[in-house]
């Protein structure tokens, strides 16, 4: 009788990409704060650059890389996928702590500002009950409905649950061969890139509102994402033999430095500037996971130990930056030198005490659970 542990792998290097990336993530926001109240921003070039979303896309591919491995690896070993005790993994992993925030903020927040202002524009209730049920049902990367509010952030967790709605499905009935898979990833990007092309070179956004939508929403659902980490963990399992190049020296510096300079020179293309980016973020994640000659690795340090906290530091860190950000303000009108350190340090601070505290007290209970559908027997 064989066993599957879908956590029978620990990527130390990929926890401490986690942990870097949740803090791009920050600091990002944290200029995003400063600049939507009128004030000066010390890193202008993260908003410029748009280096928060581009570590949000790095996100997707390494959640969309370690979920296809654990389902194939399942596959692989046991000739079967669960697909229930998939999504009771998801849902402890990921549900207590999403909803209890999005309850914190709609429900005890709405009255404080700068979250009444942001979540009730009109300033009735239906404009809340039209929020909650938006994050409620994992629709938040539909949320120009509900424009500026302090939960925007989660619409790459609705991005992830809408995915994985089907993407196991598709895992667990697709050919041995995972054609299914190649054929739905080339699709993904094949038609992202063809209309993200055609839309810019003819100005189609800036003439038809419906398209203009049509764009935001498609730039906000990053299937492609998920699916190019999902087609290097097929890759890597099926194939290895021909992912090996990925491991040389020369093309990892190749990759790298191409992705800086793209990321520095100032992308305009929007829909294709995330799956350009997402290319060189799978061929970066693989090498983490699997290549000991990485030239880059993370295996050891604080950022490794912190990766645990990533998910709660995401979650949290908008709503800690909004309250941050009026304590900071009464130290003085405008910032100067003093307000900008003390903002971050204030954020940052805060955001890491509530997040250990939630860990602790509803994110690691509810993990404990999930070794009750760990294992699948075949």
């Amino acid at each position: 009788m064989a066993e599957f542990s879908p956590q029978n792998k620990y990527f130390k290097n990929l926890d401490g990409l986690r942990t870097i990336g949740s803090l791009i993530i920050f600091i990002a926001h944290v200029e995003d704060v400063k600049r939507l109240n009128g004030e000066t921003n010390i890193f202008k070039w993260f908003i410029n650059l748009d280096i928060g979303s581009s570590a949000v896309s790095l996100f997707f591919v390494l959640s969309g890389f370690l979920i296809t491995l654990g389902l194939l690896n399942e596959k692989k070993q046991t000739g079967e996928i669960s697909i229930r005790k998939f999504y009771s993994r998801r849902i402890l992993r990921l549900w207590p702590l999403y909803y209890f925030v999005c309850l914190i903020t709609i429900v005890c927040l709405w009255r404080i500002e700068p979250f009444s202002s942001s979540l009730s524009t009109s300033g009735t209730s239906s404009h809340l009950v039209l929020a909650a049920g938006i994050f409620l049902f994992h629709l938040a990367n539909f949320q120009m409905l509900v424009p500026g509010t302090y939960l925007g952030h989660v619409w790459s967790i609705s991005v992830e649950e809408q995915f994985y709605l089907l993407w196991p499905i598709l895992i667990k009935y697709a050919a041995k061969t995972g054609k299914a898979i190649v054929i739905l990833f080339f699709s993904l990007i094949g038609f992202k890139i063809i209309f993200s092309l055609v839309v810019h070179f003819f100005h189609l956004q800036d003439s038809n509102e419906y398209i203009k939508v049509f764009t935001k929403v498609l730039y906000l659902s990053r299937f492609e994402s998920l699916g190019l980490g999902g087609f290097i963990a097929y890759l890597w399992i099926y194939h290895p033999q021909r992912a090996s190049f990925l491991f040389k020296k020369n093309f990892q510096i190749a990759v790298y430095v191409f992705a800086i300079i793209y990321l520095l020179t100032g992308r305009k293309i929007m829909l294709l500037d995330q799956v350009v980016l997402s290319m060189c973020f799978a061929v970066f994640i693989l090498n983490l996971a699997y290549n000991e000659n990485s030239i880059v690795n993370f295996r050891e340090g604080i950022f490794t130990k912190s990766g645990k906290y990533s998910y709660g530091f995401y979650l949290w860190h908008p709503i800690c930056i909004g309250l941050s950000f009026q304590l900071v303000s009464m130290m003085g009108h405008g910032f100067q030198i003093t307000q900008h350190i003390s903002f971050y340090i204030v954020s940052f601070i805060f955001t890491a005490i509530i997040t250990m505290l939630s860990y602790k007290l509803i994110e690691r209970p509810f993990l404990k659970l999930k070794k009750y559908s760990s294992k699948i027997k075949a």
